[in-house]
């Protein structure tokens, strides 16, 4: 079974500093549950996603001027906490600072305002229409040679790069390709994001979640980060500390629950799209999940947004269970829960409401970075697809509140009190 560290690792061998580029998105069709994929079956997923991104960019009309150099700009990837949520603040704060913020939104959201709450400034799509740009951008790709390797597909790589060239060039018509104020980024690792990267533009990445192997090594020219803690888990995996700065851009949500009464029931926190962090996550939470359910207490299934987008690997008589996101936990519910997961920066804000939260104890090849900021203090063993509390039934819950399982609520790595309101000296160094 090939784990992201070992993937990125072959990758860096013999694509070098190109491969890595796109280490993201090609994990995604290399690798599978299982492990490697074909290579026939990673050329042909790396194919249909390039030409599927082409129709798109050709597709879209182009705006009749390029973004203004003087303007800020967002590349909005996702919705929700991961995308949208993190960039929220930091640009509301510029645009109340008079430094509008034209926010650049990937075809999968609409181009609406309910894509965007709170935003009432400048949005738009890339487009990429003219023939020659389209061709320089395919010969830009192929034109990539590497070492050969026995797993990975080189013809994979360079149409990953085909279609890292494509949204490459439409950012560089959307910009002008020239200097001017920074864009904004919640991560630097995905198609979208990456292609924003060397446009002419300085770029600052917000950290948008647990940095998992994923994040690194980070290509934005600065790094917004949470906490020192978080900092020095962003040095340890190399990145120079001039680049970072630790900046409170995300609300912490409001202590619910003081911990004192047990819980009444358990929470599944599900995130079975991170394969980047455990290759057949699916499979074990979707067994877990069929073990928790019939315990004779309440239990629910968090699911991710990307799963919802996605799909999940849970079957339809746990449909009832399921809980879509925003979830009631994470905002109005008054009852304290038991909540269990891996690495997920939910657990974060689980504990920092109240809530009990425990660890599933998996071994994880690498996420050193992810672990060090945000692994619950207490894991729960698991054997035959059961997490073992204090005893069986729902009397286990009634020890939680002497076992303090929230504790991590109180430690979490985004209080600081050195932090700044906004991630603002940062952006003032590349204006």
């Amino acid at each position: 079974m090939a784990d992201y560290r070992t993937f990125r690792t072959v990758l860096a061998e013999t694509h070098g500093e190109a491969g890595l580029a796109v280490r993201h998105e090609l994990f995604a069709h290399a690798v599978g549950p299982r492990g490697w994929r074909g290579k026939p079956a990673q050329i042909l997923r790396t194919l249909l996603v390039a030409f599927r991104d082409l129709v798109r960019l050709a597709s879209t009309p182009a705006a009749a001027q390029p973004i203004p150099p003087g303007h800020p700009v967002a590349a909005v990837s996702l919705p929700g906490a991961s995308g949208w949520g993190t960039l929220r603040q930091t640009i509301s704060e510029l645009s109340a600072a008079g430094l509008p913020v034209t926010a650049v939104l990937h075809p999968r959201l609409p181009l609406r305002r309910e894509s965007l709450p709170g935003h009432d400034g400048p949005a738009r799509r890339l487009s990429l229409r003219a023939p020659a740009a389209i061709a320089g951008a395919v010969r830009a790709g192929l034109g990539h040679r590497g070492k050969p390797a026995p797993r990975l597909s080189g013809l994979a790589v360079r149409l990953a790069l085909v279609r890292l060239e494509l949204w490459r060039a439409a950012w560089r018509s959307a910009t002008g390709g020239g200097t001017g104020a920074p864009i904004l980024l919640h991560n630097d690792f995905d198609i979208f994001s990456t292609s924003a990267l060397g446009t002419g533009r300085e770029t600052l990445c917000l950290q948008h979640g647990l940095p998992t192997d994923e994040f690194f090594p980070c290509r934005a020219d600065r790094q917004a980060v949470w906490s020192e803690i978080c900092a020095s888990a962003y040095r340890a995996q190399g990145v120079e500390a001039d680049r970072l700065f630790v900046a409170r851009f995300r609300e912490r949500p409001a202590p619910r629950h003081d911990g004192t009464a047990p819980p009444v029931g358990i929470a599944l926190l599900s995130q079975s799209h991170a394969a980047h962090i455990l290759p057949d996550i699916a499979d074990r939470l979707a067994a877990l999940a069929l073990a928790l359910h019939d315990r004779g207490m309440p239990f629910r299934i968090l699911l991710h947004p990307e799963e919802v987008r996605r799909g999940h690997p849970y079957p339809a008589d746990l449909a009832p269970l399921l809980s879509h996101p925003p979830h009631p936990l994470l905002e109005a519910d008054g009852r304290s829960w038991l909540v269990a997961g891996l690495l997920s920066t939910a657990l974060l804000d689980l504990a920092d409401l109240g809530h009990f939260v425990v660890g599933l104890d998996w071994k994880i090849e690498g996420q050193d970075a992810a672990r060090a900021i945000g692994q619950p203090p207490r894991r729960a063993l698991r054997r035959r697809a059961e997490i073992e509390l204090s005893g069986p039934g729902p009397e286990a819950l009634q020890a939680l509140p002497r076992l303090n399982a929230a504790g991590a609520g109180r430690q979490s790595p985004r209080r600081d009190s050195r932090m700044t309101p906004a991630p603002r000296a940062a952006m003032n160094t590349l204006l």
